[in-house]
């Protein structure tokens, strides 16, 4: 944890109430946009979880796509300066039991 903190360049981001429903709503409005079967999303003060169906594009331009987005929104709504990381985690499951189990861990991270 000390490490990281040691190589963070901006100022650790902390989202709010409104900040939080934001960028629920723009992620499901752009997976319904371009069809992508979100089935659980935990925004968080300071992460998001997204478990999702197969699409045709990459995770990393899914990612991509959903960081510049929730950037852009939070910008019109007052925020400055960077937002996200660059990284991410990305976690595959190979059985149904595997992804009801990923299902529940996100449902739990609710706010």
């Amino acid at each position: 944890m000390q490490a990281d903190r040691k190589r963070q360049k901006s100022p650790t981001v902390r989202l709010n109430g409104r900040e939080i429903k934001l960028i629920r709503q723009a992620i499901f409005s752009e997976a319904e946009r371009i069809g992508h079967e979100v089935e659980a999303l935990a925004v968080c003060t300071n992460h998001v979880h997204l478990l999702a169906r197969y699409h045709s594009e990459s995770v990393e331009e899914l990612v991509g796509r959903y960081k510049s987005l929730t950037t852009r929104v939070l910008w019109q709504y007052g925020r400055q300066g960077r937002i996200g990381t660059k990284g991410y985690d990305k976690r595959f499951s190979f059985s149904e039991e595997e992804f009801t189990a990923r299902i529940k861990y996100v449902q739990n991270h609710r706010v």
